[in-house]
């Protein structure tokens, strides 16, 4: 096995051997240790032993894809492919091509037959990543192979049996893009034979201290620094803050101030100030400002809802250097939203 792949292997280990902890030590000394957490470690531990499709909601850094291969890792299925494929980090135009492989010729850069992701999942597992924006036409593909369990590449009409487990992740409310015709209906309960809803950052208070520490630990060690501490003022400030981003925010934020503190011994809350530059007393007289202007050019027509929409996440993107990643980490806006700007 690479390197990575022992280390999978490993944290899938570890999820079953603190989900044993906590049934029966009830542990406070293990990370993600409250209540929400050991219901989703049983969940994980239940359905890797079965073959049937999961899908993971929760919000941008919640860790689904961490989940998705924890079951991969724990399941008979684990010494096959773990396949990852985003929705939203391929364009449209090629995604197809990606999904479902393609033949020798099939179109101009065609040079040679290529397997899609769906054929190399084959005994393994196919991770897709932001479900929620796959195109409608692409959903009717994936609900055929879902229920032929066979594959056909792109300018081919040779078929290619699959077997693969599907896990789906999201971060949006599927059921309003039912309800909205932009997601069918049937491909939504072909895959959704076993849920899990990941809760956000902010609704597990009791744990953001403990990782918040356990990531300034993992920074010190790759750093090659002493150990530093917080000092109880920054304390208060990482569990009173939101953390719109997440676990994935929070680590990265500890990093940070790891890497801004330098030598000195404890990190102080203004170490943490960059997390609140945007909240000013003076935001909502200038929300009312800005609705008062552009009310106006609306009622003349000079602009369309669309234009300022665009227009705001243009400037988002703008705002983290056209990193997207980044972008939507701190925003919570989807990926889709700003590649198609960029």
């Amino acid at each position: 096995l690479c390197s990575e792949q022992k280390k999978e292997k490993q944290l899938a280990n570890n999820i079953k051997i603190n989900y044993e902890l906590l049934k029966n030590e009830n542990s406070d000394e293990l990370i993600g240790a409250d209540s929400g957490l050991k219901d989703i470690y049983k969940k994980i531990l239940t359905v890797s032993k079965h073959q049937v499709n999961v899908l993971i909601t929760g919000e941008t850094g919640t860790g689904k894809e961490l989940i998705a291969k924890t079951i991969h890792f724990l399941s008979p299925r684990k010494d096959g492919p773990f396949i990852k494929i985003n929705s939203t980090a391929i364009p449209e135009s090629l995604f197809e091509s990606e999904l479902f492989g393609y033949k020798k010729g099939a179109f101009s850069n065609a040079f040679q037959d290529k397997p899609g992701k769906i054929e190399m999942a084959n005994g393994g597992t196919l991770f897709l990543d932001e479900i929620g924006d796959m195109d409608l036409s692409l959903q009717t593909k994936l609900l055929r192979v879902l229920q032929e369990k066979e594959v056909e590449r792109l300018g081919s009409n040779k078929v290619v049996k699959v077997d693969f487990r599907l896990i789906v992740a999201a971060n949006k409310n599927l059921q309003d893009k039912i309800d909205s015709k932009l997601f069918r209906e049937d491909l939504f309960y072909r895959m959704n034979e076993f849920p899990i809803t990941l809760p956000p950052l902010r609704e597990r208070k009791q744990d953001i201290m403990k990782l918040a520490l356990y990531f300034i630990k993992k920074a010190c060690d790759e750093l090659k620094i002493k150990y530093v501490e917080l000092s109880k003022g920054a304390e208060a400030k990482i569990v009173n803050y939101s953390w719109p981003g997440n676990v994935r925010e929070l680590k990265n934020a500890m990093k940070r101030v790891v890497i801004a503190n330098g030598e000195d011994c404890t990190i102080t809350e203004e170490h943490f100030d960059f997390l609140f530059n945007n909240r000013t007393s003076s935001l909502e007289l200038t929300i009312e400002t800005a609705i008062s202007l552009l009310k106006d050019k609306i009622i003349s027509k000079q602009l369309q809802l669309t234009d300022i929409e665009n227009l705001v996440v243009d400037s988002i993107l703008k705002e983290f250097d056209n990193n997207v990643a980044l972008a939507v980490e701190k925003t919570g806006v989807s990926k889709n939203r700003f590649y198609k700007i960029k």
